[in-house]
């Protein structure tokens, strides 16, 4: 739902929103974590509800920064130590876009109201989450997470762990999102109105690259308070898969203003719209079946008496 409207949010129709939702939502992250005992790693749901909060808190709607404060300290309730510093970076992202976007020369207000509202959205989450931030804090203070080594992967096997990551067991299928959306995704570039998004993707492939890339962005996001502690950059990788989704379902809504917009070539723009979106619909199939898969690996036996 908060794919939907985040997709909504970034001028995608809504059946292609409809349609491209549950990339994210049966993403391959939430098929692992409980496998894993990783529940805290739901916390990631929230991620596009935090986002389309601030979204909306930057156009001065104070709902909005209700909305991503109360799924902020949600996320941060369920131990979320990943999700949360990722999810900030997003939200600066979002801030910066709409700076460009205003102009501060141009509308010096509408900025400065911008920046008003980001950083009451910051304090409100962080208020509302503090009976929880305020342990976190104590134990990275007394036991500092150390990163070991330089951990990275090559950007040849992070796209295999997003489009061909079918292994419920292994790495791979932990940031699996198919294959089947890219070309809607990448169709969604033939418009400006999915640069930024494209951009937002190019800085979570960067970072989950990890020190395998020069120079290393992960390694710079180590001089930060709280990011120092993220020990696996990969993870960022759940990031792009949203990012794919929503991508994906502009890509559809393009092909259709295509077929509206060309007369002349009306059947072939109509064509594609089908396919690309028939393509998005089957991507769900793989999906689900990890999800299936990676359930029935799961140990349910009784717990031990000792």
């Amino acid at each position: 739902e908060g794919t939907f409207r985040y997709a909504r949010a970034r001028h995608a129709s809504s059946v292609a929103a409809l349609v491209a939702a549950p990339i994210f939502g049966l993403a391959g992250e939430f098929a692992i974590a409980p496998q894993n005992g990783w529940f805290n790693f739901f916390g990631f749901a929230l991620v596009p509800w935090i986002v389309l909060g601030f979204r909306r808190a930057l156009r001065r709607d104070a709902r909005g920064a209700v909305l991503a404060a109360a799924c902020i300290a949600w996320c941060t309730g369920l131990g979320g130590t990943y999700a949360v510093p990722m999810v900030a970076l997003w939200c600066g992202l979002e801030l910066v876009e709409a700076l460009l976007r205003t102009g501060w020369a141009r509308d010096s207000a509408g900025a400065t109201s911008a920046v008003v509202m980001a950083v009451a959205t910051a304090s409100l989450g962080a208020g509302l989450a503090a009976v929880r931030l305020w342990p976190v804090i104590e134990t990275l203070r007394d036991a500092p997470r150390v990163v070991g080594g330089s951990p990275g992967s090559e950007i040849p096997l992070l796209l295999r762990m997003l489009f061909l990551g079918t292994e419920p067991d292994g790495p791979s299928g932990q940031f699996f999102v198919g294959a089947l959306a890219v070309p809607a995704a990448l169709f969604a570039l033939l418009r400006r109105r999915s640069v930024p998004l494209a951009a937002y993707g190019a800085l979570w492939v960067w970072l989950a690259a990890g020190y395998a890339v020069t120079p290393s962005l992960f390694a710079a996001s180590h001089a930060l308070p709280v990011y120092g502690a993220l020990r696996y950059p990969e993870r960022y990788l759940i990031l792009f898969g949203f990012v794919v989704s929503v991508l994906a379902a502009r890509g559809i809504t393009v092909a259709r203003a295509f077929a509206r917009a060309s007369p002349r070539h009306r059947s072939l723009w109509r064509v594609v719209h089908a396919a690309l979106l028939v393509a998005v619909a089957l991507d769900v199939g793989p999906l689900t079946y990890q999800h299936f898969a990676t359930a029935a690996t799961r140990n349910l036996a009784a717990q031990p008496p000792s």
